[in-house]
């Protein structure tokens, strides 16, 4: 009986471990990990199209400033800019869900 009971304490060691070690890679930005929904993620390319067909733009007609991703609140998000003539578009989108958590249009000065 005390060797089962060893034999159990000595997996979930190991399964804890195994995890702990996957969560600092994945934090340490080891690419070739992945922890949670990470692995899910929406390209930085489809972040901009998204935004584009939200504004009603293609392409062809803006100019992108930035398409970057970041970590805000706990979420993994993109912040998409562009502009388009005189005005200039912003918007942040759940890199996990590509649902579109804000979007602003401004004149650009």
């Amino acid at each position: 009986m005390k060797e089962m009971r060893q034999n159990r304490l000595g997996w979930k060691t190991s399964v804890v471990t195994l995890a702990l070690v996957a969560l600092i890679l994945s934090a340490c930005g080891n690419p070739g990990i992945a922890v949670g929904s990470d692995a899910e993620q929406i390209s930085a390319d489809t972040a901009k199209s998204l935004a584009l067909e939200h504004a009603g733009l293609k392409a062809s007609e803006v100019t992108f400033v930035k398409a970057e991703l970041g970590k805000d609140d706990g979420r993994w998000e993109y912040d998409v800019e562009f502009r388009a003539g005189n005005m200039e578009y912003d918007y942040e989108i759940d890199a996990d869900s590509g649902k579109i958590l804000k979007s602003e249009k401004d004149w650009d000065d």
